[in-house]
């Protein structure tokens, strides 16, 4: 391909103007060409002649940059749907593209057409804050306290074990003496837009997902270690082979002994998932157990019979834990979820949920805004007024 048709093909991709043809032309010759020198040349001589605007600055197209990125792991080209602006690209034609939304983009953005600028400028104005390290944790003897105003060190003196908070935003809980252990129940909770790590008398390691919660003994006594949870949490289980790990939620209980794994259990999902990274955990509900292995997937609908998936993307699950929103071919409704927990904003839908599904990937300390712009790449239109965020009709 000359690059004179290259030139033609881009202007016509990011402008949103391309046909069916077109853009299959586009990637396909993405796919092919080892040599990117042309590719490379005329995105830099379409950047030089659309400087960006200065109001549009860098750091607020990122996400658009991991969105189209994310994609790049995605064998083949699929079916061209202008509205969802789906892309599936080689590793070398996503070096390309981050150079055309960087150089080229930021310059042509704000000539598109009004609408999508208009819900740009309505978002931007009312912005919402991400949520951050923000719980609340009940002692033995009912008193509430709220860890994300306190100072750091010793937090309260529950028996034989003292419990600290961190320096890094974490709470944690150490024997101070091996005298008698009365077994005594703390309850730690997160808000709406909070999250908390905290590590457990063994040495367990626990994420709280925002609007979560964790119950659990100041010390494990006994043969097993038990906790309960609400909402979301990701475990890092220390081993210990006589005394197993197990996590209560409802009626199902997952039994380990060491592993990684994540639980999501939110009341407004369809289904309890419980998903493994390292090690083997067995899901039990009723008479019904399963045992996964790492990469698998336990999906249990409210009031259903286990299902077992294999070969899931487990960072796709965990993304929470490491600071991102990952959506791999998700629903609007699934993805607003997400977005209401965390942004702790109510979500309004003008005329009904929209169709289709977004791919991409975010940091979660981004602004509302910069999820809602990864979201109209796609073809989903927001507002943002006051703490509700409405979905407007496609």
């Amino acid at each position: 391909m000359d690059k004179t048709e290259i030139k033609y093909l881009l202007e016509q991709y990011i402008s949103g103007r391309a046909t069916e043809e077109e853009y299959q032309r586009l990637f396909e010759s993405l796919n092919k060409d080892n040599d990117i020198t042309d590719w490379e040349s005329v995105i830099r001589e379409l950047a030089e002649q659309q400087l960006p605007d200065p109001k549009y600055e860098r750091e607020r197209w990122e996400p658009v940059i991991t969105a189209i990125l994310d994609k790049s792991r995605v064998p083949g080209i699929k079916k061209y749907n202008k509205r969802l602006h789906r892309l599936a690209v080689p590793r070398v034609a996503a070096a390309v593209i981050v150079l055309l939304v960087v150089g080229v983009w930021l310059g042509t953005m704000h000539r598109r057409q009004a609408a999508p600028v208009a819900a740009t400028a309505d978002y931007l104005k009312n912005d919402v804050p991400p949520g951050g390290n923000k719980a609340l944790l009940t002692l033995a003897n009912g008193k509430t306290v709220v860890l994300d105003s306190l100072n750091n060190g010793t937090v309260a003196l529950q028996g034989n074990t003292k419990v600290l908070k961190l320096n890094n935003g974490q709470l944690a809980y150490n024997r101070i003496n091996q005298g008698p252990v009365e077994e005594v129940y703390n309850t730690l909770r997160t808000p709406v837009g909070g999250q908390y790590k905290i590590i457990l008398p063994d040495g367990s390691k626990v994420w709280l997902n925002a609007a979560s919660s964790i119950r659990f003994p100041t010390a494990f006594t006994g043969n097993k270690r038990q906790v309960f949870i609400q909402g979301e949490a990701y475990f890092e289980v220390a081993r210990n082979e006589t005394k197993p790990f197990i996590v209560s939620v409802n009626d199902i209980e997952v039994k380990v002994i060491g592993t990684h794994f994540n639980i999501m259990a939110y009341g407004d999902e369809p289904a309890v998932e419980t998903t493994l990274l390292e090690g083997a955990v067995e899901v039990t509900r009723g008479d019904a157990a399963t045992m996964l292995r790492p990469g698998q997937q336990a999906s249990i609908v409210h009031g259903g019979k286990i299902s077992l998936m294999k070969d899931i993307d487990v960072h796709e699950a965990t993304a929470w834990k490491d600071g991102l929103f990952q959506f791999n071919e998700a629903g609007v409704a699934d993805i607003m979820r997400q977005i209401a927990r965390w942004y702790n904003v109510e979500i309004i839908y003008a005329d009904g949920i929209p169709p289709g599904h977004i791919t991409g990937k975010i940091p979660r300390n981004t602004n509302l805004s910069k999820v809602l712009e990864m979201m109209q790449l796609s073809g989903i239109h927001c507002k943002i007024e006051g703490r509700e965020v409405i979905v407007l009709p496609t």
